[in-house]
């Protein structure tokens, strides 16, 4: 592995919002198909907003989406503070992000984030999953802090490599007085701007 990837891997940090066991698990319903991405919903125990996953596939290599992986994520908004607040191991990171957003109140949350590169063939598959922890405390004030969020992303091979295959999973609960269904609605399309972002960079 070249050092440039590994430093990618330790340094990058994500700008939008599980756990791979729970997501092998999970009854996903189809919600549409737009500019070839597919976003698919299931229902989370506890939540009346649904865990989001959507799907696309790219005409590019894996190395080659990881290369504007970042770049692409920092155009995406409703992010108004990220910081790093230390190592949780190899690969693992404590990320404190606080959402601005007109529409709600400012939230924050740590996220314990962990990055991996996988090798078979040649051909690399990069993941990266996340979920809010209590091991750090949110460092702003005056913010309300979220419960519930995890989520993952995944650079697959497709294609005998000559494709990736993107898959993005993410649930966030804001609770208090944000309406479930409209905020579930706004998820949905989200995750469709999010992977078609990629599509229009490649």
């Amino acid at each position: 592995m070249n050092q440039r990837i590994a430093g990618l891997l330790v340094s990058a940090t994500l700008l939008t919002f599980t756990h791979g066991a729970l997501a092998g698990q999970a009854k996903w319903t189809k919600e549409g198909t737009k500019a070839g991405v597919t976003v698919y919903t299931s229902p989370v125990e506890g939540s009346d907003v649904p865990r989001v996953k959507a799907v696309t596939t790219l005409d590019a290599t894996t190395d080659e989406v990881w290369e504007v992986f970042n770049s692409v994520l920092s155009k995406s908004k409703g992010v108004k503070e990220i910081k790093k607040l230390g190592s949780c191991g190899d690969g693992c990171e404590y990320i404190y992000q606080r959402l601005g957003h007109a529409l709600i109140k400012d939230r924050h949350y740590v996220l314990k984030m962990k990055s991996t590169i996988t090798e078979k063939n040649g051909m690399r598959t990069y993941k990266r999953i996340w979920h809010k922890t209590d091991e750090k405390k949110p460092i702003g004030s005056g913010a309300i802090p979220i419960e519930k969020i995890s989520g993952s992303w995944t650079l697959a091979p497709a294609d005998e490599g000559r494709a990736t295959r993107i898959t993005y999973t993410n649930h966030m609960d804001l609770g208090g007085s944000v309406p479930a269904a409209l905020f579930s609605a706004g998820f949905v399309e989200n995750a469709f701007k999010i992977l078609s972002s990629f599509r229009t960079a490649l």
